[in-house]
């Protein structure tokens, strides 16, 4: 039943995010091509001030749309939840023959797997944008980076680091959704009317309480971990650790708690 809820909540959000990742393939294209005539200019000693700041402004304002493009697929797998649990279709959702752990548990992964592929979007526009501007530069970019990479001393400390980046950034992704999806279910449970409004209103509110906790744990761990003579690896290496430790049992906590207002606290009738 897993399978096909997924299929359900994906296909939603997939009928209008591929029209946005083709669209941002498309401005890559445009942002390629004015980095590009920046390049030539520079190397031919063009100047010409007035083409310079329209390619400038232009590949800003790319750049700046690209960056809003996950923002397609937040907003879709939010509403997919919102629209499923608890507006009138929500009726339907909970009469399924299916627990409320497992339709939950589907709207997760919906949006951990759209954030994924949004971000291999926007790397294979980062490439595309590199490869047009200067094919030369982005490759000898990467083989510096290659030959960086292979004469690194690869100690036990830095082979942490790098793959705690890895976990840290999935567990901090997972325990956003969480608080989304929480703050969703406050506000529709707190609130008749503005359902909408009121989830942003708790989740702003949750994220204050957590900007406190992360600010508390970045004092006390810096103060705990770095000292004149420890190694900077090693006390960031430990800082992700214990934020990863902390951001894992948040996104627990948020789970529990929306497991249990969607079991026991939501009023359909």
């Amino acid at each position: 039943m897993f399978s096909k809820l997924f299929k359900y909540d994906f296909h939603y959000v997939f009928r209008f995010w591929w029209i946005f990742a083709v669209a941002s393939v498309g401005l890559s294209l445009v942002g390629g091509f004015l980095v590009r005539a920046l390049v030539e200019m520079y190397f031919a000693n063009i100047e010409n001030f007035l083409l310079e700041l329209l390619c400038i402004l232009g590949l800003f304002a790319v750049v700046v749309v690209l960056c809003f493009f996950p923002a397609a697929a937040i907003i879709g797998c939010l509403i997919r939840y919102y629209k499923n649990f608890f507006s009138d279709e929500g009726y339907l959702t909970f009469t399924l023959p299916v627990s409320r752990t497992t339709l939950l548990n589907s709207k997760i992964v919906n949006y951990i797997t759209f954030s994924l592929i949004s971000l291999l979007v926007l790397l294979i526009d980062a490439l595309i944008i590199a490869f047009i501007g200067s094919a030369e530069g982005t490759i000898h970019f990467f083989k510096e980076l290659g030959h960086s990479l292979f004469y690194l001393d690869w100690n036990g400390q830095l082979i942490a680091f790098v793959i705690l980046i890895p976990i840290f950034l999935i567990v901090a992704l997972v325990m956003g959704v969480c608080i989304y999806y929480l703050s969703i279910t406050i506000g529709s449970i707190i609130s008749k009317k503005h359902k909408v409004l009121t989830g942003i209103g708790v989740y702003y509110g949750i994220n204050m309480v957590l900007s406190g906790i992360q600010q508390i744990f970045w004092v006390l761990t810096m103060n705990t971990f770095y000292t004149g003579t420890a190694e900077t690896i090693a006390t960031f290496t430990l800082y992700l650790l214990f934020s990863t430790i902390l951001y894992t049992m948040l996104g627990v906590a948020a789970y529990c708690v929306n497991l249990y207002c969607i079991k026991n606290k939501l009023n359909l009738n």
